[in-house]
């Protein structure tokens, strides 16, 4: 079954479901770009060259399954193009207000061997 079919410049998304097998197909102008078997809740990426040539856009479709049915997802550059979840409604007014994630900052890495708190010579 079609769920929803999204014009984004010339680019049109498509995002399959199936109700009986769980499986998701995401389809880009036409071609096949991501399929996983998923029931409640599919997280599907994708990247494709940019309109101008000059880069790659990378693109995220989630698809969940919840108490207010189907929702489908769409972003463009973690930029929200469709908002259908309340998940991604919050996330459409963070970037109106400004407000993005921070990027994470990686883990400081861990002392493989920690400072000994006493030393043989003291236990004698």
């Amino acid at each position: 079954m079609k769920l929803i079919a999204l014009n984004v410049g010339q680019d049109l998304i498509e995002v399959y479901n199936n109700m009986w097998t769980g499986v998701e197909t995401i389809r880009f102008n036409g071609h096949t770009v991501s399929e996983q078997f998923n029931w409640f809740r599919g997280d599907h990426s994708f990247a494709v060259a940019s309109d101008d040539g000059n880069g790659t856009d990378h693109y995220r479709v989630v698809i969940q399954f919840g108490m207010s049915g189907i929702t489908v997802d769409v972003y463009r550059n973690e930029e929200c193009l469709l908002a259908q979840s309340c998940e991604g409604k919050r996330h459409t007014k963070r970037q109106k207000r400004g407000l993005h994630r921070a990027v994470p900052q990686p883990r400081p890495t861990r002392v493989t061997e920690p400072e000994r708190l006493y030393r043989e010579e003291d236990l004698v």
